[in-house]
């Protein structure tokens, strides 16, 4: 990971650099929120910590302006200040994470570890489960307590959603539909058997593009 600390303690800056650089991380360093906004526009960062107490440009000030032009990397803020009024105005300015002085450099890394986790996309669903079925959304497929359940790509899509909200969801319609196992009285019936009787595939409004669905 690529960090960037903010700090204008040079002792603090010189310590925090090198407890990160032995986890393994890169380090770059900034004396002032100034420098520091100027190289987290330059590259992009896993995540940042700075100091709030801050010549030319304090850590508050610079972290306001890093969200300001759309940059997303996690902040952590190091201060002396321990009031939670501190803390918050912090966290509402944009930042991620508080750390109060003095600390361990062992949190800091657990910290840092924390937001840089907490900012990733959450990996791509690739299979969905319920009550016995099982949708493979990479091939494609669709099981039912092993046995393949041979479905129209209509069709599969359709499940997916049943399958991906089975609280409650609204059609464009605006109809209120209450989860998959009441959906058998609003549209379509897809799986057979039993909690679910066997039904051929298809709108109960309409005939068009029945199917029968194999177990």
């Amino acid at each position: 990971m690529k960090i960037l600390v903010v700090e204008d303690d040079p002792k603090i800056s010189s310590l925090v650099a090198k407890g990160l650089r032995e986890n393994g991380w890169t380090v770059e360093t900034a004396a002032d929120g100034k420098a520091g906004l100027q190289r987290a526009q330059e590259i992009p960062f896993d995540a940042i910590v700075a100091d709030v107490m801050m010549p030319e440009l304090d850590g508050l000030g610079m972290v306001i302006k890093l969200r300001s032009v759309g940059i997303s990397s996690p902040v952590i803020m190091l201060s002396a200040k321990r009031s939670v009024e501190d803390k918050v105005r912090c966290l509402r300015a944009g930042a991620d994470d508080y750390l109060a002085k003095p600390f361990a450099i062992s949190e800091l890394l657990a910290r840092i570890e924390s937001v840089v986790r907490r900012s990733l996309p959450a990996p791509e669903v690739q299979r969905i489960e319920a009550d016995g079925v099982e949708l493979d959304l990479l091939s494609r497929l669709a099981r039912r307590e092993g046995q393949r359940i041979d479905l129209q790509p209509r069709e599969f899509s359709l499940l997916e959603l049943l399958m991906r909200n089975r609280g409650v969801f609204r059609e464009s319609s605006g109809k209120r539909i209450e989860g998959l196992r009441e959906w058998k009285d609003e549209r379509t019936r897809i799986l057979p058997g039993d909690p679910w009787a066997p039904r051929a595939v298809g709108s109960q409004r309409s005939q068009g593009g029945r199917r029968r669905a194999k177990g």
